[in-house]
């Protein structure tokens, strides 16, 4: 949980590497338990990008949107996941919070 500390060495690495996937990955999730979740829905985003069909970045980002309170945004990030992945736990999860159904 020393989310700081880890974010720090996640830009460290995307210092040397700028499109590395798991750096990129670990800081969006930095951010996002550290409550800046518009920096975490971005770089969740940017992500996305480069591999739109990544069913953890974009559940990320669903919730990402979801604590920005950008619910609709929200609701079809977490659609989106349950098209491509239907069991998915947390999208289910965060439909639900969004008072929809899978």
């Amino acid at each position: 949980r020393r989310w700081k500390d880890a974010a720090a060495v996640g830009q460290q690495v995307l210092a040397r590497t700028p499109h590395d996937y798991l750096a990129s990955s670990r800081i969006a999730w930095c951010d996002y338990n550290l409550g800046r979740f518009g920096a975490a829905a971005t770089r969740y985003l940017s992500l996305l990008t480069l591999y739109p069909a990544d069913v953890q970045m974009r559940a990320g980002y669903g919730w990402a949107l979801l604590k920005s309170k950008q619910q609709g945004a929200a609701r079809r990030e977490f659609r989106a996941v349950l098209r491509i992945a239907p069991d998915h736990a947390s999208a289910k999860a965060g439909l639900a919070l969004v008072g929809d159904s899978p």
